[in-house]
């Protein structure tokens, strides 16, 4: 699969500490590898138009999209940012 960063997305995980940035990694590799892992508890967003969610960990969210063979990062934060995309949609 092919990865596609947004602005967003890529400024969120420029700010991140190494630690983190070495969790996220290992998470959107997962993805990358199989969309369906249970430990990224993916969930598609109530509300968006193809947008899905997954668990960085219990604090943390990605918001995606995937099409063809296209995996484009939306956001990356907080619960907040879930909370957001459900408002825009």
């Amino acid at each position: 699969m092919l990865l596609v960063y947004t602005d967003e997305f890529f400024d969120v995980l420029e700010s991140c500490d190494t630690p983190l940035k070495k969790k996220i990694f290992g998470k959107v590799k997962l993805l990358a590898e199989n969309p369906s892992h249970p430990s990224l508890n993916v969930h598609k967003m109530k509300r968006t138009d193809g947008k899905w969610e997954m668990y960085i960990d219990m604090g943390r969210r990605i918001i995606y999209d995937i099409t063809d063979k296209t995996i484009r990062l939306w956001r990356m934060g907080g619960h907040d940012v879930v909370d957001r995309v459900h408002n825009y949609s």
